[in-house]
């Protein structure tokens, strides 16, 4: 019973809500450091797309140093977890694309092939990719 409780979209909602809004409190309450941020600054002034890895530990903070205006895509899991993380980030202003690969052996389809066709378009359109 608990587990159909916590699947629901209400409690997915609920869950973005709340990491969107630890995000920010973290954010502006911290201090912060920036390390290698210069080479960053050239495609943000040209405006040039790039590609980001990024872990997943630093997957949200990462959304409050992009430059506000400069269109970034983060790609995220089908699951529904990453529906939560995908709400978090739409509030935070980052845009997903989502899709992960099937494992071996596997007929699922969880994306994969679609969410690269759309990465590539999402690049050549001149928007950044993390």
């Amino acid at each position: 019973m608990l587990k159909a409780f916590l699947n629901t979209d209400a409690v997915r909602f609920l869950a973005s809500c709340f990491i969107t809004q630890y995000v920010r409190l973290t954010w502006y309450s911290g201090r912060w450091t920036h390390h290698g941020a210069t080479a960053n600054q050239q495609f943000w002034q040209e405006q040039k797309p790039m590609i980001l890895a990024l872990w997943h530990g630093r997957l949200l903070m990462m959304s409050c140093t992009w430059p506000r205006g400069l269109p970034f895509f983060m790609l995220v899991s089908k699951h529904r977890d990453g529906l939560i993380i995908s709400r978090a980030i739409k509030a935070l202003g980052i845009d997903s694309i989502r899709g992960s690969a099937k494992k071996p052996g596997s007929t699922k389809d969880k994306g994969g092939f679609s969410a690269i066709r759309e990465i590539i378009t999402t690049l050549k359109t001149g928007k950044s990719i993390g």
